[in-house]
């Protein structure tokens, strides 16, 4: 289970933990680093490889959220029904998603340096999008109050002078279940009625800058809380036996090991 956001490398990568160059034909990077820094000693175009790759791990750390939602042609809609709705609070407005494709284009660039002095620009181009297709909302008082879901698929290519370093296809997936979204204090909580994987849930909390935690569940469940980094739940333990060392007070209540 994950709560980090969404971004380029995940999307791009197998393995996001692991540095882009795992994934990345790096064969024409550095031959246009070479190129570059044609008469340079080798130690040197050794060392601005390394400052490019990088300078890669740190660009595909953008948010998929960020670059997706500026080009969604349909934001402004839904923010144009959601503003309308207003006016009416008790009554909903079905807007269906229909089929469509969100996609985004983006022309980053590494500069090569040798002291104060640009020897040469490194220029890519990152082409990303997700096909949509049976999404439903329901708007009513200016906010979302329901999403049916559809499917979803993603392609991405990443790319320098025309050779291509990254490929990434993804089939049409099923996007889980259906959703009832409520609002308290005044937005700042939001209440989801849904049968979605915690993950699911967790991820989409913390990619909007949030967290998650299980308030009502049908049957047996996994923790109502998210994962804690290792070195904070290991301090939970020690504080939990310190104060608890018969075990007794909600044993489990928080996390099953606690």
């Amino acid at each position: 289970m994950s709560d980090q956001p969404l971004t380029l490398k995940s999307f791009f990568c197998p393995d996001p933990a692991a540095p882009i160059a795992e994934s990345c034909d790096m064969n024409a990077v550095r031959e246009a680093v070479d190129s570059a820094g044609n008469g340079l000693p080798p130690l040197t175009r050794k060392t601005m490889m390394k400052n490019v790759a990088g300078a890669l791990d740190q660009f595909f750390q953008i948010g998929l959220d960020d670059i997706l939602e500026s080009a969604w042609d349909r934001v402004e809609a839904v923010r144009d029904i959601r503003a309308s709705s207003r006016a009416e609070p008790d009554k909903l407005i079905p807007f269906p998603m229909l089929d469509h494709k969100v996609s985004s284009a983006q022309q980053p660039h590494i500069d090569l340096m040798l002291g104060p002095q640009i020897l040469n620009r490194l220029s890519f181009k990152t082409a990303v999008a997700l096909k949509l297709s049976g999404v439903h909302l329901v708007l009513g008082g200016g906010r979302i109050h329901h999403i049916t879901s559809g499917k979803c698929g993603g392609e991405a290519t990443f790319s320098i002078g025309g050779v291509t370093l990254i490929e990434r296809n993804t089939a049409a997936l099923d996007l889980p279940g259906d959703a009832d979204i409520f609002a308290d204090w005044g937005g700042a909580q939001r209440w989801l009625a849904a049968e979605l994987e915690a993950d699911v849930v967790r991820v989409a909390a913390a990619t909007a800058g949030g967290h998650a935690a299980l308030f009502f569940s049908k049957g047996l469940a996994e923790d109502p809380f998210a994962p804690l980094p290792p070195a904070v739940h290991a301090l939970h333990k020690r504080l939990k036996a310190a104060l608890d060392p018969a075990g007794i007070l909600n044993p489990g209540r928080l996390y099953r090991d606690l």
